[in-house]
């Protein structure tokens, strides 16, 4: 076992602690501080003058690990989940989250940045303990049995406490603050013990989080579909490729309200949009099984000629357009009958014969098996 004579262990509320210490041990595992046994991996040493300079982190496994991207067809238990990224990066686990998510998908990325997605998702914490097993559910919240020598401004008390075991990350303060980092310093035989009221871990960059859905405000599109966007009311993104699913179904306009993250691989230079919150004024999408419009037929028919003699007609086609056009269109081929071979003979006096309109309809019978809209049914 490495005694420490002096250094400084962070313990966070998520996350691993790290301890930076000097001792005359080599680090076999296992680390004595404040009395207190910590188990951990050695990440860093030097020796000087006989004296070991070491910086241990909780737990035998790296969560700094990249783990890699998994489906959980029909979702799973948070048990499950993290149990699966501790095996990955080699470490113990004793999850407590029986809770279940639905179809839920880990992103590649690292263990800690994995283990935050689950516990964000259940409204947990994830944190290895001092014995060097990932733990994951509800901190103790139990209130710190040691006395309080003073509070600065920036909510960092110092505690006088004889032992590391008094005090750790989830316990409260007597005044009811809950403590989310505590520091172990360690000088010779003194200890002192810090513990603050805010996370001093920062859990992800800064700005956008690359492993999250984020609200986006269209501002724009473009001509080529690309989307400029407001993200969560901050953050303002150019040319953000439109990826709705089905090409073409909708024009997006100012205002309307897609989900935006990062794709292939959590790249933050490669965003995409997907989805909107719009429905009404899109273009419709057809599907099996729906009508469609051909357009309309009309057939002129000459007027009654003696027995005997061919009956002379015309036909024009005039085929779909949108409403307007169609129906000026449909209009002028009403009152221009084609010129037919031989001529139809001038109707008789009184009013002309109006063409035969003959509607053309047709059943969509086949679709793209690569796209399924609408479960599959009618439209």
């Amino acid at each position: 076992m490495m005694v420490a004579s002096a250094g400084t262990i962070e313990e966070p509320e998520r996350g691993t602690w790290v301890a930076d210490v000097e001792s005359r041990d080599d680090f076999d595992g296992e680390l004595h501080f404040g009395g207190v046994s910590w188990v951990g991996r050695q990440v860093a040493a030097t020796r000087e003058n006989g004296r070991v300079k070491a910086r241990i982190v909780g737990g035998a496994g790296d969560l700094g690990t990249e783990v890699p991207d998994k489906w959980y067809l029909g979702g799973g238990t948070g048990n499950t989940i993290v149990s699966d990224i501790a095996r990955l990066v080699g470490i113990d686990a004793s999850p407590s989250l029986p809770q279940r998510v639905a179809s839920w998908q880990r992103a590649k990325a690292t263990a800690g940045e994995a283990l935050d997605q689950i516990c964000d998702a259940l409204g947990a914490q994830w944190w290895v303990d001092r014995a060097g097993v990932l733990q994951a559910g509800a901190r103790e919240a139990s209130t710190v049995d040691a006395p309080v020598e003073s509070t600065d401004a920036s909510g960092i008390a110092t505690i006088a406490a004889e032992s590391s075991a008094a005090v750790s990350p989830g316990q409260t303060l007597p005044d009811g603050a809950v403590i989310r980092h505590v520091r172990h310093m360690l000088r010779g035989d003194t200890l002192r013990i810090e513990a603050s009221t805010v996370a001093l871990r920062v859990r992800e960059p800064a700005g956008l989080g690359y492993l999250r859905m984020h609200r986006g405000v269209v501002e724009r599109q473009h001509d080529d579909g690309s989307l400029d966007l407001i993200v969560d009311n901050t953050h303002s993104l150019t040319r953000v490729p439109w990826l709705p699913g089905v090409p073409a179904v909708c024009v997006l306009k100012a205002g309307d309200v897609v989900q935006v993250a990062s794709w292939a691989g959590g790249n933050p230079r490669q965003w995409a949009a997907v989805g909107v919150s719009r429905v009404e004024g899109g273009t419709a999408v057809a599907g099996i099984d729906d009508t469609v419009d051909c357009g309309v037929l009309l057939v002129w028919i000459g007027p009654p000629i003696p027995p005997g003699t061919a009956t002379t007609t015309a036909v024009t086609y005039v085929p779909p357009a949108p409403a307007d056009t169609f129906a000026a269109r449909l209009a002028t081929a009403l009152l221009t009958p084609p010129e037919s071979k031989p001529p139809i003979p001038p109707p008789p006096p009184g009013p002309g014969l109006p063409p035969t309109r003959i509607p053309l309809t047709g059943l969509i019978t086949s679709g793209n098996p690569r796209i399924l809209a609408g479960g599959g049914g009618k439209g």
